[in-house]
């Protein structure tokens, strides 16, 4: 809270028009788990910025926990004011693996790697629904492709844990 009211605060009444600083107060709030300060920070950016396809993006990541059809409108509208904005495309894809629609998620991650083929968020993707299939090579595969530019990259292994984890069933 400090360092909002000592640094964002007055940076946004200096030059309200300075994009940046609605993102960085909306990306603290998430780093926070305060998704209604961020969901403000983004709408007031947006308010700003209304073509601003990280600033929606920004909205439905504060969206994304509690309410996914305000999430799905901002995910649109982010890509309808950005076709290349592959984060977008990964929350959306996030969000089709969640609801159990793998074909969608499917084309979601095929949207994102033409955007940025070596994309290694959207390869870790391919690897949790290639897990989900039984296919263990193609499992191997996606998996190698996400660590290929980084292959200590802590972030692949992450998701792909987080995302099977969320996938299995327990008595």
């Amino acid at each position: 809270r400090k360092v909002l009211d000592n640094f964002f605060e007055p940076a946004k009444k200096a030059d309200p028009e300075y994009r940046e600083t609605y993102l960085a107060i909306g990306e603290l709030a998430l780093a926070k788990n305060d998704f209604d300060l961020a969901s403000k920070a983004f709408a007031e950016g947006l308010g700003h910025f209304p073509d601003d396809a990280d600033m929606h993006f920004g909205l439905a990541r504060a969206f994304a926990p509690s309410d996914r059809i305000p999430m799905i409108a901002s995910l649109e509208k982010a890509l309808a004011c950005n076709t290349n904005h592959a984060p977008s495309y990964l929350l959306m894809a996030d969000h089709f693996i969640d609801a159990e629609d793998y074909k969608q998620a499917q084309n979601t991650l095929d949207e994102a790697l033409a955007v940025n083929p070596s994309h290694p968020e959207a390869w870790s993707y391919r690897a949790v629904l290639a897990h989900l299939a039984s296919d263990t090579s193609g499992e191997s595969t996606n998996r190698e492709r996400a660590l290929a530019n980084w292959p200590n990259n802590p972030s692949v292994d992450h998701l792909i844990g987080r995302k099977l984890s969320q996938k299995y069933r327990f008595t």
